[in-house]
């Protein structure tokens, strides 16, 4: 994507073919231009939503919805991404992807999708999870500055349990 101040060059008689005696200093001009940024499109998470308790290896509904708040549409294709993470604050390293879904649409601007997908819960110790929507994980589309706001978490943790087998009698 190109923005900014260009310069057109023209340029005649490069070959120097036409002799033009002392004229010969005028065979090119040059001019700048302002190329300006078409708004982009700029997607974002606005809501995420899941049960808030869960065992491992279950199977619960994730519903997310994502709104494009630019001021173009979008190109279609791009993915949008579930992760499990014990963090209530935005670092995805060690977080598990539950889902990767791609994104076949054209998003106008303030057009919105809601999507429910069934997800496993892995085997992860007992605790309080967050479920993260992220849309265009891949950064597919370009947002120019809108790209930081792509990523939403569940208010409410998951509290995952485990199972806890014992033996009453023999």
């Amino acid at each position: 994507h190109v923005f900014g101040p260009f310069y057109i060059y023209a340029n005649t008689d490069v070959a120097n073919v036409v002799f033009e005696n002392i004229a010969e200093g005028n065979n090119q001009n040059s001019t700048i231009i302002q190329i300006f940024l078409t708004p982009p499109p700029d997607i974002t998470v606005s809501a995420v939503d899941a049960p808030l308790t869960a065992n491992n290896m279950q199977t619960v509904n994730v519903n997310w919805t994502v709104v494009n708040q630019g001021f173009t549409p979008t190109d279609a294709g791009w993915t949008d991404r579930l992760y499990l993470t014990t963090n209530a604050v935005y670092d995805l390293n060690g977080a598990q992807v539950l889902l990767s879904k791609p994104v076949a649409t054209v998003l106008q601007p303030g057009g919105f999708y809601s999507t429910t997908q069934s997800v496993l819960i892995p085997e992860v110790p007992a605790g309080n999870y967050y479920i993260y929507a992220q849309t265009d994980a891949s950064n597919t589309l370009f947002e120019y500055t809108g790209e930081s706001n792509n990523i939403l978490r569940t208010v409410q943790p998951l509290i995952i349990s485990n199972p806890d087998l014992q033996v009453t009698n023999v």
